[in-house]
């Protein structure tokens, strides 16, 4: 947990936004790399929560679905393209 995290000396900071938006991806980064330190990692845990059925699942539903999911993960590895990862 991040409490826990914090308690063994790291340093959190927590972020909010979409991270399907490029700009968000680019905030956290530099959010992150502030204090003059590198971003060494990043855990990309982004999900939707619906529930559809295949029969009645929409294309809205899919892009959704993917945006959080690939889009933030490619504009997570442009933002810190040049981090030592």
């Amino acid at each position: 947990t991040i409490e826990l995290i914090r308690v063994m000396g790291g340093d959190v900071v927590v972020h909010c936004g979409d991270i399907a938006d490029p700009n968000t991806a680019r905030q956290l980064v530099a959010t992150a790399t502030a204090t003059g330190l590198p971003v060494r990692g990043v855990q990309h845990a982004a999900a939707t929560v619906g529930d559809a059925t295949l029969a009645t699942i929409t294309d809205e539903d899919i892009e959704q679905d993917w945006a959080p999911k690939v889009s933030g993960a490619w504009n997570l590895h442009t933002a810190t393209s040049d981090q030592p990862l």
